[in-house]
């Protein structure tokens, strides 16, 4: 990647809906920590789990992704890449997986965060897995 990171807009996309309230509850607190993070760091990004789940919360939209489906792509239509927050689930979540076909369709970057909660940090890597960005080198940059 280049230093052009803060010149592009970022879809994060994550898995939140799960049978048990407590899962998705630290899903979206895990993905806006790390969205606050990137923010603080430059990067705009655009996280629909942050956006839509206390809407979710507080009654009258489902937390089922055919409910944000439409939204969600056309989102991934108009931004710039899509990272992925590699948290349990994200390989069987229909969501995410939808969002990475999606972006490939419309010939988007797709990149693969983690965050090391420990070690308070966060890496971006491609789709083979090359290293790409660390959270620290954009704080010095």
């Amino acid at each position: 990647m280049n230093n052009n990171y803060r010149d592009i807009l970022i879809y994060l996309a994550t898995p939140y809906s799960h049978v048990e309230p407590v899962i998705e509850e630290i899903r979206e607190k895990l993905v806006t920590l790390v969205t606050k993070k990137l923010e603080q760091a430059g990067i705009s990004v655009f996280s629909p789990i942050t956006h839509s789940a206390r809407l979710c919360q507080d009654g009258g939209f489902s937390g089922s992704y055919n409910t944000w489906k439409k939204t969600d792509r056309m989102y991934v239509e108009r931004l710039d890449e899509v990272w992925v927050l590699l948290t349990p689930g994200y390989t069987e979540s229909e969501g995410v997986q939808d969002e990475i076909a999606h972006a490939r369709r419309h010939n988007k970057p797709v990149r693969y965060v983690s965050y090391d909660i420990v070690k308070n940090r966060i890496v971006v890597k491609d789709t083979q897995r090359k290293h790409i960005l660390d959270h620290e080198e954009l704080l010095v940059l």
